[in-house]
């Protein structure tokens, strides 16, 4: 009779190889079970885990508004890129008012267009890309603080002799970017008529940040009109 170094049960075939409750292996002393290791048990890989910024484009709709400082990891170097189709005849421009709180423009030098690219702090910058497409490159960052307002605006040139309005532009598009990077977009689903002029969006401070409100005002008198309700004065 032989006893099973595991689980000490009596195995009455001296033949046997192995016990018949445990299957141990009866040639085998329970000193040397204790000197065996156990079977290391192997462990499941985890994929690394990869933190970083959400970079999802946000979509903007009329009336509401948006933190940029939140979704823009550059605000020195942020792109305001407009575009738009239109029939071949049509003339559209894309401009900027700098304001301050009460919406009034400084100085002449606070109207950013194709006439007037570049403000004098460097801040803001007229390009343009092509007859459908404009953008305006700002500086949030190093942009004078008496500045609040940036209203960005889409007009007709030379409306009036042409008899010309917004009722045959469509695809208005607005996508903000920093680094290349497109952070938000804005499409104007609204209907125009016999508008010449529109306030597409403004960009203003609050508390120590910026934000984004998607406007879509439509004004029949131009950019004339526009350049009237903000303070300057047209020869």
């Amino acid at each position: 009779m032989r006893t099973c170094p595991k689980c000490n049960v009596n195995v009455l075939d001296e033949d046997a190889k192995f016990c018949i409750e445990c299957g141990a292996n009866l040639n085998v002393t329970s000193a040397t079970l204790e000197e065996i290791p156990p079977k290391p048990v192997a462990q499941k890989k985890k994929s690394p885990i990869v933190l970083g910024r959400k970079s999802a484009v946000r979509n903007l709709k009329t009336g509401q508004s948006i933190n940029l400082s939140k979704i823009c990891s550059n605000l020195d170097s942020v792109t305001i890129a407009l575009s738009w189709n239109c029939p071949n005849e049509f003339d559209v421009d894309l401009s900027a008012f700098l304001t301050d709180e009460n919406d009034e423009a400084v100085s002449e030098e606070d109207f950013i267009f194709y006439n007037n690219p570049s403000h004098v702090s460097n801040c803001a910058e007229y390009v343009a890309v092509s007859d459908t497409e404009e953008k305006i490159e700002l500086n949030l960052k190093d942009l004078p603080p008496e500045i609040a307002k940036i209203k960005l605006v889409l007009s007709i040139n030379d409306e009036d002799d042409l008899q010309q309005d917004f009722s045959e532009v469509s695809n208005m598009t607005m996508k903000i970017m920093d680094s290349d990077k497109e952070r938000l977009v804005y499409n104007l689903t609204e209907k125009f008529t016999s508008e010449t002029a529109i306030i597409i969006a403004e960009i203003y401070r609050k508390e120590d940040s910026w934000q984004c409100e998607a406007v879509s005002k439509g004004y029949e008198g131009g950019l004339v009109e526009l350049c009237e309700i903000f303070g300057l004065e047209v020869q």
